[in-house]
């Protein structure tokens, strides 16, 4: 699954200012980060459905707050620091029973390939990840796409 972002009314013709696009595992992250930096300007609706693609529209007024909030960010270390909170809050998730062990025995297979034979799994949440230049590509999509939505 990934998220489409169309420019409702783009300031210029350069593809990256008309449509952005990451798939769920970057996307979530993303906009977690958004929803920290602009908790103040975005309303709860617009926090919770900028989690799903739907069709969600965020107003030029908005989008350029978003922008100049995320290059703020990269600019003084809290883009970092949400990176490295991130990724330790990742290392504490416990780890799932490796389904296809525990599907037929209570023991690990030791040839299975999804555990290696540990009999455990990263949980679904440790997929999810954040991305300096993908932060970079969506502060600039935002400064210049006169608004947009979510799909």
């Amino acid at each position: 699954m990934g998220f489409d972002v169309y420019a409702l009314n783009p300031k210029t013709d350069k593809d990256s200012h008309i449509y952005f696009r990451a798939n769920v595992w970057y996307w979530r992250p993303l906009w977690s980060f958004v929803e920290e930096i602009c908790e103040d300007d975005l309303s709860d609706f617009d926090k919770e459905a900028g989690h799903y693609n739907d069709g969600s529209k965020i107003p030029n007024e908005l989008s350029i707050i978003i922008g100049t909030k995320l290059k703020e960010s990269l600019k003084n270390g809290q883009f970092d620091k949400f990176r490295e909170e991130h990724e330790k809050y990742k290392k504490t998730v416990p780890k799932d029973n490796c389904l296809i062990c525990h599907r037929n025995s209570l023991t690990p297979n030791p040839t299975c390939i999804k555990c290696e034979g540990t009999g455990f799994t990263d949980n679904i949440i440790c997929a999810y990840q954040t991305d300096l230049e993908l932060t970079k590509e969506f502060s600039d999509f935002c400064l210049n796409a006169g608004g947009f939505e979510i799909s």
